[in-house]
């Protein structure tokens, strides 16, 4: 079995008009002629109906019929954002009687979005991760009995640029022989899930080696390596060249969907040895491979939640690119050892308190969230009420962009 990284998605111009591969085992049934912008809205839908997580719930291409239900008399990025609102309205959670992708904005989904771009000729990256300095600070916290480690991390960004500012972070704490540590991701809105997978490997103690992270679980289609679609999708190395495989370049429908290949085992790397307690500082903007990390250690460690109900967000995509578009539609969810990924609507905390989005310093023992550790007393809210408004005016947590979980593991081609 060939091992690839597989940092990000880079993709040429494709779409549903292009001639296929020749693994293409099955045919795409839709009108074959037409204008640019009904070819672009065809494929919309029809990558959804093979990859999207949710894909069993959407109807048939006749039934759906996006040329009819998004005429020409719209814009064309009004009438492929109505398309993808529309397609992923379908699913209902049952915990919450709404749609999983419940909208955060008028015809926003909570998850999958598309961009668009006007290089449709190259490379393009598949845009939208999380970039953003990944360590802010780290420090220890004075208590007479405890000894407390913090680290606030801004993002989850390519573990290539960040691998280094997490080892001096982590090699800093170690040095310390910190017995509980807080990590606090009260601003972090995720990025790339091999990111939070290193990190995972950096907290876990040793006696986690080889027992089960987590789990990314594609639908029963792309499980089956029958998301024949993807062949329209080539695939790229990190440095955006083709690779090689069985004598003709790699497309996205090679690539190993099934469980197994897509679970990961803790790998220590033992940092923290004497570490027993972790705390995590959440809010609204909590999100993605942040939320992730401490589903990762819920079923192994003593796990506290301190602040605010986090984004809600256990799935993510990778970038598909159709014509002058950038399609992230949502194709997988993850799941701890437990089998846990009921946070859709939000991780709640087990020490709810205020949280200042934006504090004036990190590691502050004045610092709410941190004050409820240290004291182990949470802070009255109505007493914080104003000045916790005062950093998000006129914000609503549903208004947040949705934060973006980027497939960036180490997938294995099929054999």
């Amino acid at each position: 079995m060939r091992k690839i990284v597989f940092f990000t998605v880079l993709s040429l111009y494709a779409c549903k008009k292009d001639k296929p591969p020749p693994q293409v085992l099955d045919p795409i049934l839709s009108p074959i002629t037409g204008s640019r912008s009904d070819l672009t809205k065809d494929s919309i839908f029809l990558y959804a109906k093979q990859i999207y997580l949710w894909a069993d719930v959407l109807p048939s291409y006749a039934g759906f019929d996006p040329r009819a239900h998004y005429p020409n008399t719209l814009s064309e990025r009004s009438a492929v954002q109505q398309e993808l609102f529309d397609i992923t309205q379908f699913k209902i959670n049952p915990q919450t009687n709404k749609p999983y992708e419940y909208p955060i904005q008028a015809n926003t989904s909570k998850y999958s979005f598309l961009t668009e771009s006007e290089n449709i000729s190259g490379l393009m990256l598949a845009s939208g991760a999380t970039v953003g300095q990944a360590v802010l600070y780290r420090n220890t916290l004075a208590h007479p009995n405890r000894k407390i480690g913090y680290i606030a991390l801004g993002s989850f960004p390519e573990l290539g640029g960040s691998k280094t500012a997490f080892d001096e972070a982590f090699d800093f704490l170690s040095q310390k022989s910190i017995e509980e540590l807080i990590i606090d991701l009260r601003s972090n809105n995720g990025g790339y899930v091999e990111t939070a997978e290193y990190l995972a490997n950096l907290l876990s103690p040793s006696h986690l080696k080889g027992k089960l992270m987590f789990s990314q679980v594609f639908n029963k289609r792309m499980q089956e390596g029958k998301a024949t679609i993807l062949a329209y999708q080539p695939y790229l190395d990190q440095n955006g060249n083709t690779v090689n495989y069985h004598g003709r370049p790699a497309t996205l429908a090679d690539i190993d969907y099934s469980l197994p290949a897509n679970t990961r085992y803790f790998a220590p790397i033992a940092r923290l040895k004497k570490l027993g307690k972790v705390f995590f500082i959440t809010s609204v903007q909590t999100s993605s491979a942040a939320e992730l990390l401490i589903s990762i250690f819920k079923p192994y460690l003593d796990v506290h939640i301190v602040g605010e109900k986090s984004y809600g967000k256990p799935v993510g995509f990778f970038g598909i690119h159709i014509d002058r578009y950038s399609l992230f539609l949502t194709s997988f969810h993850l799941l701890n050892a437990e089998g846990w990924n009921n946070y859709f609507d939000g991780m709640l905390p087990t020490m709810p308190t205020a949280v200042a989005l934006h504090p004036a310093s990190w590691g502050d023992p004045d610092d709410s969230a941190i004050n409820a550790i240290l004291t182990g007393q949470v802070a009255d809210r109505t007493v914080q009420e104003q000045s916790f408004k005062s950093s998000r005016t006129n914000e609503q947590p549903q208004a947040i962009p949705a934060p973006i979980m980027m497939q960036s593991l180490k997938l294995h081609l099929k054999e």
